[in-house]
This record gives structure tokens, sequence and C-alpha cells, in this order.
């Protein structure tokens, strides 16, 4: 991490396995990464709008475990921004 700190304005450090527990799901690290960066609002996409195009390529049988685990993303993506300076 440290030699990332360095060539980086931010850097966020998310505890995937962690958070794969909380999902209930050793498949969900996408998920919950893809929910993450909804919520640190990095991108020029609403969290609506990725989950849009996350949902519409998955399985159905799926879409459960993948929104539970986008939206326990969105949420630590959220309280990481949230904990950011302004203009950081």
């Amino acid at each position: 991490m440290e030699s990332l700190a360095g060539k980086s304005r931010q850097l966020f450090q998310v505890d995937g396995p962690a958070l794969v527990e909380q999902a209930e799901n050793p498949r969900a690290l996408n998920m919950i990464m893809l929910g993450v960066l909804a919520g640190l609002s990095l991108v020029p996409f609403s969290a609506d709008e990725l989950w849009s195009a996350a949902d519409s390529r998955s399985k159905p049988r799926v879409g459960g475990a993948n929104r539970a685990a986008f939206q326990i993303g969105l949420e630590v993506g959220r309280q990481a921004a949230s904990q950011c300076p302004a203009g950081s």
C-alpha cells in the first residue's frame, strides 16, 4: 500500500475478504467492488446505472445475491467518501 500511496491522490483500502464474508458469498467480490466504486462517486455513472448494467448481464438466479453484494460495497464506498476531505 505504501508504494501505491505515493502514486495516487486518493487511495482507498477495502477489506475484500471481510466483505465477502459479510455477503456470505465467496464469489461476490466483483459485485462488492463495483458497489464500492459506485459509492465513491469516482466514475461518471450513478449507482443505479452501474447496478442496472451489471444486473442486465447477470443470470437471474444470482440477481438477489449480486444485489446484496453490490449494496454492501455501495455502503462501504459511501462511508469512505464521506470521510474524505472536501476537494480530494
